[in-house]
């Protein structure tokens, strides 16, 4: 553990300080990041999103530090670092890809700087407008040469206990009445959050 005096905040995206029926990050908040941050504080995201779905944080991006990301599978910092790591396996992967085409449903993984969907459909599409998340690229074969850190399933066929079945090692997390992340059982916001702490001796502030 690296000796460190600073203190620490965490901080969620959606719901938190991003403002999802105005569709901006408000600015209160903005200037309650700068007063943070000139106080010294290392300011970190904590979020399920990707590294694709961060452009709206670009008005306080100079004041953030740290990224924890896909639910804790995949850390870096202010310069796009690698900090930490945790991805899918490639048997986790290959087993979850067969099990969506099994039941033929549209799919979205999640890598280190690009968030792909297995074709362009509308239960798909309507889940991204819905949410207000940049479009990902079209991308079936993603998963063959690149690592994936979370993934997530429009599920219209009432095929979720399938899938939790077939894929035992990953959690399956309900966020739209047919829509699930996917991710590994050890992801976590929260222990990732202990990891950087630990690894750079920082004390969390409330």
């Amino acid at each position: 553990m690296e000796k460190n005096s600073k203190k620490v905040l965490f901080f969620d995206i959606d719901g938190t300080i991003f403002d999802y029926k105005r569709g901006i990050i408000p600015n209160s908040t903005i200037e309650g990041f700068k007063k943070l941050k000139e106080n010294g504080y290392v300011l970190t995201i904590a979020t399920g999103r990707c590294f694709a779905q961060l452009e709206i944080l670009e008005p306080i991006k100079e004041y953030i530090d740290y990224y924890i990301l896909a639910n804790g599978e995949h850390i870096i910092n202010k310069d796009n670092e690698l900090v930490f790591e945790s991805p899918f396996t490639k048997s986790e992967l290959e087993k979850l890809v067969a099990s969506f085409g099994k039941y033929n449903l549209g799919y979205g993984l999640q890598g280190e700087t690009l968030e792909v969907i297995n074709e362009n459909r509308k239960d798909v599409i309507d889940v991204i407008e819905h949410c207000k998340l940049p479009y990902p690229v079209v991308y079936k074969d993603f998963h063959i040469n690149n690592k994936v850190y979370q993934a997530w399933v429009v599920d219209n066929k009432n095929c979720i206990e399938n899938l939790r079945k077939e894929n035992p090692d990953l959690v399956f997390v309900p966020w739209l009445d047919n829509a699930y992340d996917i991710m590994r059982k050890d992801a976590s916001k929260g222990e990732a959050a202990k990891f950087l702490i630990e690894k750079f001796g920082f004390i969390y502030s409330y």
